[in-house]
């Protein structure tokens, strides 16, 4: 995709806003029309999409930021427009992100005054919206968006677990005592588009980043950042992508080796004082030096257990950590080894992948598909944001 067809694609944001019993609002352009509509408007110069869908839910149908909490998004939608359509001299169609927003109240008044969009405005259930109530134009795109946020498997009372845990950067969470999948999960799941389309979603997650640690700074946040990778995944250009998408003086990027050798595991950790809305990434650090470490199974556990209490302390101090394992498969990390000129055999791979499932049971890990590299850097960005406390 050319530059000049990338921009042709006018970026948008969309509303689903529900109510405190899973109703979604829905809008009416005019009493001819049959069709529905959910909020949505461009986004501004210099405003984050999480900043403009705030925006435009207040300006069409009244109700404010302070009512609303991001719950989930899906970006990489696309439509055409109509040739009818005025914006179409300047745009092919729009890119769209759609954000699920929760207000805590049943069925809020909405105000319409103050829009140009919509004549009126109703709640229904959300198991009722199907694809055919919009206009036949973005029909294709509400398939994919009324699968994401509302599968027809998903049984009522379950929608709140559904969004935070499989449309939230939390489906790559692996909690403490599960050991990772021997595979990697490739998928799209929480991005529809392309990598040509992810490049709005960087700058976007860029912009968003330095708000969340310019609040962070207010409210004292800390974020420690420990990656983990075998050979072939790509660690270094992932971390220099989510570096460059925060702010260089609040951040830490730390690649040396941890220790002199013969020191102790978790001195390095201990000694960490990150200041306020500062994040801090630990490149090289205990959990890699041990997954290369020729320590015994037995002396591995008694070193893990010094760690995970040495983080324990940390997060006492009030910082945050964020355990990130980007999660390739050994076809994709044998052949990037051996393009690298650094090959490894599959039985060395395999027991690095064994020792790295080991390192990671104690602990919540994110594990990060990263077959397709450009879609992990996008989620490493996600993550961190929801780590920091995102809307």
């Amino acid at each position: 995709m050319s530059t000049s067809e990338a921009e042709s694609w006018r970026p948008n944001v969309a509303a689903i806003i529900l109510d405190a019993e899973d109703n979604v609002l829905l809008g009416i352009t005019g009493r001819a029309s049959h069709h529905v509509h959910f909020p949505q408007g461009g986004v501004d110069r210099g405003e984050s999409m999480a900043e403009a869908v705030l925006r435009e839910v207040r300006e069409e149908v009244g109700l404010q930021a302070r009512q609303l909490t991001i719950l989930a998004r899906l970006g990489g939608l696309r439509y055409r427009y109509r040739n009818k359509n005025r914006k179409s001299r300047v745009w092919d169609g729009q890119e769209q992100t759609y954000f699920v927003l929760r207000c805590t109240v049943t069925k809020p008044a909405v105000d319409l005054s103050g829009s140009s969009e919509f004549a009126a405005a109703r709640w229904v259930p959300w198991y009722t919206l199907e694809p055919g109530m919009f206009v036949s134009f973005k029909q294709a795109v509400m398939r994919q968006v009324l699968e994401h946020f509302f599968p027809r498997h998903l049984m009522p009372g379950t929608l709140q677990e559904h969004l935070l845990h499989t449309c939230r950067s939390t489906r790559y969470l692996s909690p403490p005592g599960n050991t990772p999948p021997a595979t990697a999960a490739d998928d799209r799941f929480l991005f529809a588009g392309g990598k040509e389309e992810a490049e709005y979603q960087f700058s976007d997650a860029a912009r968003e980043l330095l708000d969340l640690q310019r609040r962070a700074e207010k409210q004292g946040l800390r974020l420690l950042i420990l990656p983990l990778a075998l050979p072939g995944s790509g660690l270094r250009p992932c971390l220099r992508r989510l570096g460059r998408c925060l702010d260089p003086l609040r951040t830490h990027i730390i690649t040396t080796a941890p220790q002199p050798e013969g020191a102790p595991l978790t001195s390095r950790l201990l000694t960490i004082a990150p200041r306020p809305g500062q994040v801090i990434i630990l490149a090289e650090n205990p959990y890699s030096t041990l997954l290369h470490s020729p320590a015994t199974p037995c002396e591995l556990q008694t070193r893990l257990a010094e760690l995970t209490e040495a983080e324990q302390q940390l997060e006492q101090a009030g910082i945050r950590i964020l355990r990130l394992f980007l999660n390739t498969s050994e076809e994709t990390a044998l052949k990037h080894c051996l393009k690298k000129g650094t090959p490894i055999t599959p039985e060395n791979w395999r027991h690095l992948r064994s020792t790295a499932g080991m390192l990671m049971q104690p602990s919540a890990w994110y594990l990060l598909p990263s077959d397709r590299r450009w879609y992990r850097d996008l989620m490493a960005i996600r993550t961190a944001a929801e780590t920091l406390g995102s809307c």
